[in-house]
């Protein structure tokens, strides 16, 4: 549980306050790969944290909403 809870916090942080500098940092990035980052970083959070996403509890990256949305279908 220990590590999970770690996993979802960096998993958290990483959407709402450095997903979109990474984007910008990797220009070269299609939709398709960052789909699949997305979907990575998904995978490795629990349910729990799903939620408190899908719920509005953080800020996505507004850029980035449409692509989010995408990966998550």
């Amino acid at each position: 549980p220990d590590s999970q809870l770690v996993e979802d916090v960096a998993s958290l942080v990483f959407i709402e306050h450095y997903m979109l500098g990474f984007a910008s940092a990797k220009p070269d990035y299609n939709e398709e790969k960052w789909i699949g980052i997305i979907r990575r970083t998904w995978q490795k959070m629990s349910d729990e944290a799903h939620e408190f996403v899908l719920t509005g509890n953080i800020t996505l990256p507004t850029p980035l909403v449409g692509l989010i949305h995408k990966a998550l279908e």
